[in-house]
């Protein structure tokens, strides 16, 4: 699943993935030399997104009344690998699948740099089709505004939201 603009040339998502898998390859190599493993705590769900994205909070024992302090910390001590890998594309801001030759394993790979709050919501959709669309089976446009309404829910319950955002909401009552 990528979270890319629909300009995205092939050649451009070939390249991405080709790095991804070597980088990928490096560590599944090098993991089993390492004595600590962490175990695989995210989901794979059927749910609705917002059932599915405070499910998948509880899994990786997150708090459900606040705001995840560190998503990429969060999401490897759950077992997913999060990489960066250093190619700018304009088009192309994540992406992610469940990969490797022993056991699968949930990867989502961030190309290039941007804004934080891009960057984390672009991990946090990923983590969504992670989550909700492993099969690759349905529609895509569905699919992706699923993964939209999972991460919105994932980095910040609607329901503390509305609690912090009381009416009337001004710009001195958010400062």
């Amino acid at each position: 699943m990528f979270r890319a603009r629909s300009s995205l040339s092939k050649r451009d998502s070939l390249q991405a993935v080709q790095l991804a898998r070597v980088i990928f390859e490096c560590i599944e190599t090098l993991e089993p030399k390492i004595e600590k493993r962490v175990s695989l705590n995210l989901p794979r769900l059927t749910e609705d997104p917002v059932t599915a994205a405070r499910m998948t909070r509880a899994a990786l024992g997150l708090a459900s009344e606040t705001p995840i302090p560190n998503l990429v910390h969060s999401l490897e001590m759950g077992g997913v690998l999060v990489l960066s890998i250093p190619l700018l594309l304009d088009d192309l801001d994540a992406f992610c699948a469940w990969v490797g030759t022993r056991e699968l394993r949930p990867v989502i790979v961030v190309c290039g740099k941007g804004p934080g709050d891009r960057l984390r919501l672009s991990i946090a959709h990923e983590a969504a089709h992670l989550v909700l669309h492993y099969s690759l089976v349905g529609n895509r446009e569905k699919s992706e505004s699923e993964a939209m309404t999972f991460a919105a829910e994932f980095l910040m319950p609607a329901e503390i939201i509305r609690e912090e955002f009381a009416p009337p909401v001004t710009l001195l009552s958010l400062g």
